[in-house]
């Protein structure tokens, strides 16, 4: 296996890590996948359930509380 396909494939595994955590933060699921990846495990902070979310969109922002 060359090392850009493992790299890739590292890749993929941290996204659907990460889209797994939004997913479940998002439906206000009472279980939430942080320790599935090195990479939601260190973004916690940052994805925490009660933080405030930015949507940029257009180039205007619009906020929303969780």
């Amino acid at each position: 296996m060359s090392f850009l396909f493992q790299e890739a494939q590292s890749i993929n595994k941290s996204l659907s890590a990460l889209g797994d955590v939004i997913s479940a933060l998002s439906s206000e699921q009472s279980f939430i996948p942080y320790r599935n990846n090195k990479l939601t495990l260190l973004m916690q902070d940052s994805l925490g359930e009660r933080i405030e979310e930015y949507i940029t969109w257009g180039g205007w922002g619009y906020e929303f509380e969780s």
